[in-house]
């Protein structure tokens, strides 16, 4: 009970999440991720799904892009060869305003592009 195979997931949840960054990040990753700074939880890892989450739910794009595509492109904490940062509660504090209520993917880039002009 509880685990929850992201491949046949229907929404973006915890335990998706979690399997799918499990089963795609680095294996040195497991071991040498910073701290989570603002869940409890073991590490940034924790961190990253609960803003992940909470910009998922959050957001007003209709339709919401597949949760498959959202592990791929909104879930990632880092690219192969980036320095691992606890980046994403940062990131969520600063544009969550920005980005809220636009319906459109182009909307939320339109309104980042300008409160950066």
């Amino acid at each position: 009970a509880g685990h929850v195979d992201w491949r046949s997931a229907q929404d973006l949840t915890w335990c998706s999440s979690r399997h799918f960054l499990l089963n795609h990040m680095p294996e040195f990753d497991l071991y040498f991720l910073p701290p989570a700074a603002t869940v409890e939880g073991e590490s940034m890892l924790d961190d990253n799904i609960a803003f992940a989450l909470m910009a998922w739910h959050a957001s007003g794009l209709e339709p919401k892009p597949p949760p498959q595509v959202a592990f791929e492109y909104l879930l990632p904490y880092a690219t192969q060869h980036e320095a691992r940062a606890n980046w994403r509660p940062l990131f969520f504090a600063k544009y969550f305003r920005v980005a809220a209520g636009r319906a459109t993917s182009q909307a939320v880039v339109d309104s980042l592009i300008s409160q950066s002009a």
